[in-house]
């Protein structure tokens, strides 16, 4: 993965900024990923609570976009679930599903131009997007400055939080709208209370991946740092004393064996706490982090109760944990996945965003699984 594209030749703004995030996130899968020959962990057998998944698959297709590529997705109920990311044309980079169908939604703020990374949501009416917005540098021609973009949706209107004067941002998390974390590019967390926005450097230039706790002093953030050397260092932090620490690390270079901790983060408590990625699926013990499951290389993990747990990754890896055991859905088996993979679900639906090659366009495919039927 690199730090800085290059292009040789002069492109217009869309192009430009089109181009660097295709690539970024294409990239952050071909670079970061392995195929292995590694059997699964032996979690794996029958499906004992006799879940049958009904799929059907959407497209998320414009005539007029030739990429669009979700990123993140999050629901308050099987009626209402978003889905953000990245587009060569700003109408498609929020999709709304409202039980029926999906539509494309543009809040139309005048400004930077977005492309999102994260989402994280508390009810129907208090959700939040990140991302980065690009602009031109004023008298430096066709050059980009990137920085922070963050967006709140209240259920009605779209507010942009502005002028925080951060890098990039890549991931959110909150247990509410006034505790809320958003990690960014270059080692800054950001931290809002409700009425003001709060800028931390961690103590490491590393970008962050994900977010994710249970209560205020209980948080956890997975960073990849760029050596000088070319090698990526893949960092655990965590949030105590209203300090970040740096709990974990190890070289992406090393050995599969000696990865200790996924990059993607989710869970109920300390109990039921899973990170996901580089090729297995973790589990906190309270101390360390367990592998417990082996794949190509996990980008999703959610769940809504301890027996309904889905995980995902690149190449059709769909997973699904009953409480007692693992099982790979082979209904995913003719379906290849080129970019992260994301999740939401609850009891009764779970919803699966993935990026696939469809003729010459980057289209999103999302997966609608009903978990509700038995055999």
């Amino acid at each position: 993965m690199f730090k800085k594209p290059f292009f040789s030749r002069v492109c217009d703004f869309k192009f430009l900024l089109t181009a660097i995030l295709f690539l970024f996130s294409f990239f952050i899968c071909l670079f970061s990923c392995k195929r292995t020959t590694v059997p699964l962990a032996n979690t794996l057998g029958p499906d004992t609570t006799g879940r049958n998944f009904s799929w059907k698959v959407d497209t998320l297709h414009a005539d007029d976009a030739l990429q669009i590529i979700m990123s993140d997705i999050w629901g308050s109920d099987e009626k209402n679930v978003w889905t953000v990311g990245h587009s060569d044309d700003y109408d498609y980079q929020i999709w709304h599903w409202d039980g029926r169908s999906w539509k494309n939604i543009n809040p139309k703020i005048i400004g930077d131009r977005p492309s999102y990374l994260a989402m994280h949501g508390f009810t129907a009416d208090d959700i939040w997007i990140v991302g980065v917005g690009g602009r031109r540098a004023s008298g430096e021609g066709l050059e980009l400055k990137y920085r922070e973009y963050i967006l709140h949706y209240d259920g009605q209107n779209w507010q942009r939080h502005k002028d925080i004067q951060a890098p990039m941002a890549t991931a959110v998390w909150g247990s509410s709208s006034r505790n809320l974390f958003v990690g960014c590019d270059s080692g800054i967390v950001l931290h809002y209370n409700g009425q003001e926005w709060d800028k931390t450097y961690i103590g490491v230039n590393a970008q962050i991946r994900d977010i994710y706790g249970f209560e205020k002093d209980s948080v956890f953030a997975s960073g990849i740092e760029w050596l000088d050397n070319g090698d990526q260092k893949s960092i655990l932090f965590k949030y105590i004393d209203k300090k970040w620490t740096v709990s974990d690390s190890f070289l992406l270079s090393s050995s599969e064996d000696q990865y200790t901790f996924g990059e993607f983060f989710w869970g109920l408590d300390l109990n039921e706490f899973y990170s996901a990625g580089f090729g297995w699926l973790f589990k906190y013990d309270g101390h360390s982090w367990q592998k417990i499951l082996k794949g190509i290389h996990f980008y999703g993990i959610y769940g809504s109760t301890i027996n309904n747990i889905f995980t995902a990754g690149i190449w059709n890896d769909v997973y699904h944990y009953n409480g007692s055991t693992w099982k790979k859905d082979d209904f995913f088996k003719s379906y290849e996945f080129v970019n992260k993979t994301s999740i939401w679900c609850n009891d009764k639906q779970v919803f699966i965003c993935a990026v696939s090659f469809v003729d010459t366009r980057v289209e999103t495919l999302v997966f609608r699984g009903n978990v509700s039927e038995r055999r």
